[in-house]
């Protein structure tokens, strides 16, 4: 859920300055004295007086009071709600301002400048419920930073494991929630304080994260009190493995190991995708990204540079990404609006799953290389006769058994060489006349070879062609 901000707790940045001591008495009266004096600095109704009894800062702040630059307040709101739709808009009337401008020269004080402003969980919400049961709202709803802003998410992976008002710390490992069949309810309520407050809603898997590949499934603006939604589940079997990520067009959750997420999903690779964009046009990326080794978050300064390139690093045909193997759709099926008899604004907000079971999909192959092997092998063998016996017994004369015959029947084999070419060469007939037409002719024995005679003929016009017997196997002549 992303919320709009406004500044509450404002903890305003300070030059860091060193502390003055004062020195004081000993007696007890002047202890009595100087505790009265620091409470009524601090409680007095006088313009500037409770800045003289703050430690923190130096001399001259506590004579002449703060020295925060103008509309660092609207910055820092800035900030907490930062996209890059938002970098566009507003950077340079922040970036221009050399006050503002060094502020935050480390982007690292961005990211803790925001938590110090942001709404926390406990102005924002109140009387949660999880599967009908009564829940503290702080211990479901986790500040998380993303593409569109700071938002609070229930049941994600990509929250955050610490923050300045946390009351218990976070588990090692992530502990996914779970609906069941036999559950009273498969829904989750929250109350809001904030009647002029649009919250804009995100449905999505644990392991997925809002940003700019998502778009918000409902804006609240207390108008709608029940939002249900249908899932559709979709997953590949593993013999999908047998196919390249091109052939398929999805990515298995362990194949591609990324540096966003420890699961690959599409949302994640985007990401990585725009941090390593950002990296290589401005050197740093803005402060709603994840802290990776190798990474830096921009200073307000600096932000100048992702808004130069902002349209580049948001071109999703930069990002050569596919789509997980397994993968959830949440569609929204209906929106419940409050009853006119109740008011004209809902305090509360109940998303739920519009039926149980849920659609799933199944993606596998059809027909691979196993299959095609298969089918090729029954047409031989009905054809040809060919089976695996067959195959092996190819293998088996071609290969081994010709091995060892030369091996064992070396003297056999020399023999029937010399047999071979001892032999005279049958004759081969090249001429196209049919034999029924003009059979050839029969040829007189070869004579015993001996020495070889060059004579010289000279063809005459009526010289027939030379005289040929029949072929091996054809003891008569066509009619």
């Amino acid at each position: 859920m992303k919320v709009h901000p406004e500044i509450v707790n404002s903890k305003l940045p300070k030059r860091k300055v060193s502390d003055k001591t004062q020195a004081g008495g000993l007696s007890l009266l002047a202890d009595s004295l100087r505790h009265q004096t620091t409470e009524f600095f601090n409680n007095s109704t006088l313009h500037g007086v409770r800045y003289i009894a703050e430690k923190d800062r130096p001399f001259c702040e506590n004579t002449l009071g703060p020295t925060t630059p103008l509309n660092t307040k609207e910055m820092l709101v800035w900030l907490a709600a930062l996209s890059y739709k938002s970098i566009e808009e507003h950077v340079a009337t922040y970036a221009n301002d050399p006050d503002l401008a060094d502020l935050f020269k480390d982007g690292q004080e961005v990211r803790a400048a925001v938590l110090e402003i942001v709404h926390h969980c406990d102005t924002l919400f109140y009387e949660c419920e999880w599967k009908g049961d009564s829940e503290e709202c702080c211990d479901l709803l986790f500040p998380v930073f993303t593409e569109m802003g700071f938002c609070y998410a229930f049941n994600s992976r990509h929250a955050e494991r610490t923050w300045p008002w946390q009351t218990q710390p976070q588990p090692e490992q992530f502990l996914e929630a779970f609906i069941h069949e036999t559950d009273t309810k498969w829904s989750f309520l929250f109350n809001a304080y904030q009647n002029t407050t649009i919250i804009d809603m995100f449905i999505h898997s644990s392991v997925e994260m809002a940003g700019l590949d998502l778009s918000a499934q409902l804006s609240w603006d207390r108008r709608v009190e029940i939002m249900s939604f249908s899932v559709k589940h979709t997953y590949t079997t593993e013999d999908a493995r047998q196919l390249s990520i091109k052939q398929r067009r999805c990515v298995f959750a362990d194949e591609l190991k990324l540096e966003t997420s420890s699961v690959y999903t599409y949302s994640a690779c985007m990401r990585q995708c725009r941090m390593k964009l950002c990296m290589a046009f401005c050197k740093c990326v803005p402060h709603f990204y994840p802290l990776i080794a190798g990474y830096r978050y921009c200073s307000v300064a600096e932000l100048v540079c992702v808004a130069a390139h902002a349209d580049s690093i948001t071109d999703a045909a930069r990002c050569a990404c596919e789509l997980g193997c397994e993968h959830t759709v949440y569609e929204v099926e209906k929106l419940t609006e409050i009853d006119s008899g109740k008011g004209q604004v809902s305090s509360s907000l109940e998303t739920e799953f519009v039926s149980w079971p849920m659609v799933r999909y199944k993606r596998e192959v059809l027909f691979g290389w196993v299959d095609l092997l298969v089918s090729f092998g029954g047409i031989a063998g009905l054809f040809l006769g060919f089976s695996l016996l067959s195959g092996v017994e190819v293998l088996y004369y071609f290969t081994l058994r010709a091995c060892c015959s030369m091996a064992r029947d070396r003297h056999a084999l020399r023999r029937e060489r010399e047999e071979r070419l001892a032999k005279p060469r049958p004759p081969y007939d090249l001429s196209l006349v049919p034999w029924w037409k003009q059979p050839p002719q029969k040829r007189a024995p070869s004579p015993a070879p001996g020495p070889l005679l060059v004579k010289e003929r000279t063809r005459t016009q009526h010289s027939q062609p030379p005289q040929y017997s029949p072929p091996p196997g054809y003891t008569t002549f066509l009619p």
